[in-house]
């Protein structure tokens, strides 16, 4: 029962705490799975209000956020775009709290993943 809080599904993790804590090593395996599903942002950018409404649950939301912000880096942003870029940044950054020790970590990715 050692890693039985490591094996928690994302979702059933408790909404009440501001930040997520993971480590690098699962946020880069966070970050290969989420790249990697084949869709890159092409046509459509989020407004601020669609940024607002996304960072309003970031616990629900922070994968979508991480494809946004990191799926397309080639696509040329305009001067609005740009600021809902810093804002979802900012954000996330605000959210994530990076732990050394896999043990204090909410996430589990198995290494064959």
């Amino acid at each position: 029962m050692e890693n039985a809080k490591n094996q928690i599904p994302i979702s059933e993790i408790s909404q009440v705490e501001d930040h997520l804590r993971i480590t690098n090593e699962e946020f880069g395996c966070l970050l290969d799975r989420i790249l990697s599903n084949g869709y890159r942002l092409e046509d459509w950018y989020p407004t601020m209000e669609n940024a607002e409404e996304l960072t309003a649950n970031m616990r629900e939301n922070y994968q979508f956020i991480v494809w946004i912000l990191e799926s397309n880096d080639e696509m040329e942003l305009n001067e609005e775009q740009v600021k809902v870029e810093q804002f979802l940044q900012e954000k996330l950054k605000n959210f994530i709290t990076f732990v050394k020790n896999p043990e204090d970590s909410e996430l589990f990715v198995p290494e064959n993943e």
